[in-house]
């Protein structure tokens, strides 16, 4: 038995010694090689990534671009665009106002054929009013638009006019020096009262929308009725100023006790700073909206340059800089409140005016409908 399995192992080795050797595939030319596949997770760039680095290319070229401002104003705006400008080495050219005032500008400006600005930001309101006079223009193809990003309010217009640079709630501010703890207004309607006579300060709605958030949100929510409350507003003696930016300095130096509307964008950096001021919690709700927007303006000097502004103002860098400065809530939620927390104001009943409702409050201000409600319009 042992002699045969030596045999047995002598014919396997003799079988495997005679076998065939593989012959190795030849290589294959370079230029029929396969392409390896690509392991990297960066994505090729698409006709839209190629569109807007050509805008952006020329937005350099350009060099410069011209803000029409309510907002981007003083050492806060110019703090405000700094990064824009480091980022894309474009000279940003502010030139300050209120936003009537800078509209009717434009309006002279394009009568004329000699567009200056760029871009034009304020109250909505304003925007719209300037679209309805053919003074905007449309700003599609925003990459930041196209990103997955949870937003406060989506800054969406289908017109693609108007972009947010934040979110704004309406609200009453107290002075704290001139009103006693425990004796704040709680209600709208105790703004009524005639203890409250001659110590209210407010803008009027042809001058600044600020002042009728509530008004348009009670019209829509049903909450109270406007057109009589408003009418008796007008007789409480108002101090009236030129816009919210007066109601929010006019509350800080106790000019008044109670500015009748403001917004956290306005009133935030203030109280920063140490005014005894703070917004005042009303059981009718507060309304939020988009708060200081921007359009680009048609035949603009800058066309490219003002498209990679606004865009940029949507980033999170943009939205941070823009809103760190003043202690504003970003229109992003990946962002934080950049409110001071002595500042801010707990919503319980929101009052969310859309883009129509904007729409409306723009409508209500060509008209001075609000206006003459109050009887302000001979003011």
């Amino acid at each position: 038995m042992r002699t045969l399995g030596v045999m047995l192992t002598v014919v396997a080795l003799l079988m495997v010694a005679c076998a065939p050797k593989a012959v190795p595939a030849p290589a294959l030319p370079p230029t029929l090689a396969p392409t390896p596949v690509a392991t990297s997770s960066v994505s090729l760039p698409t006709s839209q990534d190629t569109a807007w680095a050509k805008v952006v290319s020329d937005a350099r070229k350009e060099g410069r671009v011209t803000m029409y401002s309510f907002g981007f104003t003083g050492d806060v705006g110019k703090e405000a665009v700094t990064g824009f400008e480091k980022a894309y080495g474009i000279k940003v050219e502010i030139v300050g106002g209120v936003g009537a005032v800078l509209l009717e500008r434009l309006k002279t400006e394009r009568a004329a054929g000699k567009p200056i600005a760029d871009t034009y930001d304020s109250a909505p309101s304003f925007l719209l009013a300037g679209r309805a006079a053919g003074l905007t223009a449309p700003t599609d193809s925003l990459p930041e638009l196209t990103k997955v990003v949870n937003w406060r309010l989506k800054p969406v217009d289908p017109e693609k006019v108007m972009y947010p640079v934040y979110l704004s709630i309406g609200a009453p501010y107290m002075n704290t020096s001139l009103v006693k703890a425990g004796e704040e207004p709680k209600s709208y309607k105790d703004l009524l009262q005639p203890r409250w006579k001659g110590k209210i300060l407010m803008a009027p709605p042809v001058s600044d929308p600020t002042g009728i958030y509530p008004y348009v949100a009670w019209k829509k929510y049903g909450t109270l009725d406007a057109d009589d409350y408003y009418r008796q507003l007008g007789r409480q003696d108002l101090k009236l100023v030129p816009s919210v930016r007066d109601v929010a300095a006019g509350v800080a130096r106790g000019e008044g006790a109670i500015g009748f509307q403001s917004t956290p964008g306005i009133m935030n950096g203030l109280i920063g700073e140490g005014a005894p001021a703070r917004p005042l919690s009303m059981e009718e709700g507060h309304v939020l909206i988009w708060g200081l927007s921007i359009a680009a303006i048609k035949d603009a000097p800058h066309p490219n340059a003002a498209r990679v502004l606004i865009n940029w103002l949507l980033t999170p860098e943009g939205q941070t800089t823009a809103n760190k400065t003043r202690g504003a809530l970003p229109i992003r939620e990946d962002l934080p409140d950049f409110g001071p927390a002595k500042a801010r104001l707990v919503v319980k009943k929101p009052l969310i005016l859309e883009v129509p409702d904007l729409d409306e409050m723009s409508r209500l201000q060509r008209d001075k409908a609000v206006d003459k409600i109050m009887g302000l319009e001979t003011k």
